[in-house]
């Protein structure tokens, strides 16, 4: 059976997490389940902040990269679930990119890769519908679960 670790946030949406780092959430506003994400980090509730200005904001110049040192020691954008897994996970930070000035604004070094209590998830999908890169900032976490996938897809609280 695959480990699941499920968490809950306080507004009450849902998440799986996978051995892959791969997320999908139930929304409870909604009822939805939605579509997987590719990649998900976990960040306290300031450098949320930081990142929501530039998700939600106006400047449309400004990007988010995630960044991390690879098994050769180079600097490298991280655009997959591969290259995440090549990367040394200390290293990992989230940076603020602006496509006008060609360069970084910011650089915020990711909490962890595991849920915790307070922090927040960050989530990436690489490949939307729209085939474009898709960003969703949770809210912050206020319970896990530790859970196991059966052979048909159920989920099965230990």
């Amino acid at each position: 059976m695959e480990k699941v670790i499920g968490f809950k946030t306080e507004k009450g949406s849902k998440y799986l997490l996978n051995e892959k780092g791969q997320t999908q959430r139930y929304k409870e506003a909604t009822g939805n389940m939605e579509t997987p994400y590719d990649m998900c980090f976990f960040i306290d509730e300031e450098k949320a902040e930081i990142l929501a200005s530039v998700i939600y904001g106006e400047n449309e110049s400004l990007n988010i990269k995630i960044l991390g040192i690879d098994k050769n020691k180079k600097s490298v954008q991280i655009r997959s679930q591969e290259e995440l897994r090549n990367a040394d996970p200390n290293s990992l930070a989230i940076g603020i990119y602006d496509d006008t000035k060609k360069n970084f604004t910011r650089i915020v070094r990711i909490d962890s890769l595991t849920p915790e209590e307070g922090l927040q998830p960050f989530e990436i999908c690489y490949k939307t519908e729209e085939g474009r890169k898709h960003i969703h900032l949770g809210h912050a976490i206020v319970r896990i679960y530790e859970k196991y996938r059966d052979n048909i897809g159920g989920i099965i609280k230990k």
